[in-house]
């Protein structure tokens, strides 16, 4: 009975153990993607382009200085599944990003998943939606992402059905791109760091193991001496 009761307390143990390490990986995954604020730094201005009349530089890593957003107009919400256990991965929120293009104004996606970015752009979100117009004299807070084609359907639609009602834009107005810079992209030192640790970690490891397995074993202690035994002599009485 004791050896059967020690088996079932083990494999809950055992359980318990990967049950855990996968809330941990799961859970871990998500703050990490919603506080990492490290993010390399961009190269191009969308302002450049946006000024000069060219073609925006889609597919590449790029930086905004935006002033007017509104939203999020869309959330979606990614899970993950470590050893049997899921759990929200990231949650991504989408905002109207308005630019300033020549003498007018036109209209992209912001995808954002870093906290901080969210509470400021919902700040300026609110502030915004509370003025006439779109005056300067708000926050603004410098993005940065890849620039990417928005080609999901179903965010396509939410993007566009409220184009009527809050700008006063057909979705076929040239205005409207149908463009996401999606500010997750270029967010990787965090990671690369977090695995250099385990890996240093997982060297300290394998280095004391073995300093251990060529420590010599202790020299047992000499047995204490003892006295001789005296010869037998038969004249001795």
């Amino acid at each position: 009975m004791k050896k059967v009761g020690g088996a079932i307390l083990r494999a809950i143990i055992a359980i318990l153990l990967v049950g855990g390490i996968g809330f941990l990986v799961t859970n871990g995954t998500r703050l990490i993607n919603e506080n990492n604020s490290m993010q390399k730094e961009a190269k191009i201005t969308l302002e450049d382009y946006l000024s000069s009349g060219q073609d925006l530089p889609v597919g590449e890593f790029v930086s905004y200085e935006a002033r007017w957003v509104l939203g999020p107009f869309a959330t979606e919400t990614k899970t993950s599944t470590t050893n049997g256990i899921s759990a929200t991965a990231s949650e991504l929120s989408y905002y109207y990003l308005i630019l300033e293009e020549g003498d007018g104004l036109s209209l992209m996606a912001l995808e954002v998943e870093n906290a901080q970015d969210n509470q400021t752009l919902e700040r300026m979100s609110d502030w915004l939606a509370g003025v006439d117009g779109f005056p300067y004299g708000g926050e603004t807070l410098k993005v940065q992402g890849k620039l990417e084609e928005m080609k999901d359907a179903e965010l396509r639609r939410y993007f566009s059905e409220d184009l009527q009602e809050i700008f006063g834009l057909s979705p076929n107005d040239p205005a409207v791109r149908y463009l996401v810079l999606d500010t997750t992209e270029g967010r990787d030192g965090i990671f690369l760091i977090i695995a250099a640790v385990a890996v240093a970690a997982l060297l300290v490891v394998v280095i004391v193991k073995k300093a251990k397995k060529k420590a010599p074993a202790p020299v047992a202690a000499a047995p204490a001496a003892q006295d001789a035994p005296r010869p037998y002599d038969p004249e001795i009485r």
